[in-house]
């Protein structure tokens, strides 16, 4: 079985395995760690997401499998966020705020924005 996405919560874990966009829950139980080498929503980050944006659970797990449908391997990298800004910017030099909001988002400085640092 091949995973194309991964959508995971504090209790289940859906999987899309035919690019198809349709996810199909596949585990439940308390999630934290990896799998594949991703990074999951954890409980705590639900959590934290929840506690400080005016978002409740069932929002945030929507925006990240949203997020993972842009961002497939969860993570959001600087060539990424370049063409998020000309997206939204068109026709205007962008490289210094870019480098500015990005570093604002990139918490960790590991030079990847996770959907935590993104909410």
């Amino acid at each position: 079985m091949n995973l194309y996405r991964t959508y995971i919560t504090q209790s289940t874990i859906m999987v899309n395995t035919d690019r198809n966009h349709k996810f199909k829950k596949v585990f439940g139980g308390l999630l934290m760690g990896c799998i594949n080498g991703k990074s999951l929503l954890r409980e705590e980050d639900l959590n934290y997401i929840a506690r400080n944006t005016a978002m409740d659970k069932d929002a945030v797990e929507k925006q990240y499998q949203n997020f993972l449908q842009k961002h497939p391997d969860g993570q959001i990298s600087r060539k990424s966020f370049h063409s998020m800004m000309k997206e939204c910017y068109p026709g205007t030099d962008t490289e210094k705020l870019e480098r500015h909001i990005f570093r604002m988002y990139d918490t960790n400085k590991d030079g990847h924005i996770d959907f935590r640092e993104f909410m």
